[in-house]
């Protein structure tokens, strides 16, 4: 059998295999234009490399399948990102506007005092709608590698301090305990005390936002080299099959329609990236209907070159 050299490989193993059974595997002649012999092509071996062309082209199939898929759920859990971000950015903005004009009118008719009390309230839905933005931006930051570390030296013991006082506030008058156990007066650290105030602080909000009664317990336990910090609630709790989906962005646990606590679901992810940022690692555990135990390790002198973010 005679082929020219202009002949693709699927042509010429398709002619080569409709000759009789007792010729199909002798070599196949190549010639060029002129007609003269340009070579021989071996029968078994355009059967491996279609087979192997053909292989590839069913790997990359998959590939592209996957990846589609992968796109497909990504653009799904975007929406339903959007559909509560939407939600928490509409209902500090609506209250905004309404205390406003509230405000307005008392103010034309010399009514001071719910001028004062309804101004408290415009500032605690500016506060709520500058957090969600902030959360917003942070986000953007570490997922475009600009969150930088501010290293220096700080003792922790007062910054968690601060921290549960905020936190006795954030969950106002409900019958919840909320404790610093600290075996240390004196906890030296060398890394960026703002991101450390921000992975505690999210954590304890986050606390207390799911705690309607019993504690909300930080401890803190420091070795030579890091610092274990634990925040143990008696709340809601967490249900298994979520825990894998935790720390995950665009995702909630709760519906956007349905769900009973405010915020973007953001706070767990970016306290996660918080913790790789200054070398650290964050577990969790919990019970649903019981209470969640948040861990976080963070080395006491931050080192750049062992940060995973």
């Amino acid at each position: 059998m005679i082929v020219s050299d202009k002949v693709l490989l699927d042509e010429a193993l398709r002619l080569a295999l409709q000759r009789p059974q007792e010729e199909i595997y002798d070599d196949v002649i190549v010639e060029d234009d002129a007609g003269l012999f340009a070579g021989l092509l071996s029968v078994r071996q355009m059967i491996i490399q279609h087979s192997q062309s053909l292989a590839n082209i069913m790997v990359q199939k998959d590939l592209a399948n996957a990846r589609a898929a992968e796109l497909e759920h990504l653009t799904e859990i975007k929406s339903q990102f959007l559909a509560h971000v939407t939600h928490e950015l509409r209902s500090p903005v609506n209250a905004i506007i309404e205390l406003g004009e509230m405000i307005r009118i008392a103010a034309e008719k010399g009514y001071t005092g719910q001028v004062q009390d309804r101004l408290a309230l415009l500032m605690s839905s500016a506060t709520n709608l500058r957090s969600v933005i902030t959360n917003i931006l942070d986000l953007s930051k570490i997922e475009a590698g600009r969150m930088q570390v501010i290293a220096e030296a700080f003792d922790l013991v007062p910054l968690l301090e601060e921290v549960v006082e905020t936190t006795r506030v954030l969950k106002g008058d409900k019958p919840v305990d909320v404790t610093l156990a600290a075996r240390e007066c004196t906890v030296g650290m060398y890394t960026d005390p703002v991101k450390c105030r921000q992975i505690v602080l999210n954590l304890m909000s986050n606390a207390a936002k799911f705690t309607d009664r019993g504690r909300i317990a930080l401890t803190l336990e420091p070795s030579n080299d890091e610092v274990l910090l634990e925040v143990a609630d008696t709340g809601l709790g967490i249900r298994e099959d979520d825990l894998a989906r935790l720390f995950a962005p665009f995702t909630q646990l709760e519906d956007a329609r349905t769900k009973r606590h405010e915020g973007t679901g953001l706070g767990l992810t970016i306290t996660h990236h918080l913790v790789d940022l200054l070398g650290g690692s964050i577990g969790v555990r919990s019970r649903f209907g019981e209470g969640t135990t948040f861990s976080i390790r963070i080395p006491k002198r931050w080192n750049p070159r062992e940060t995973s973010a």
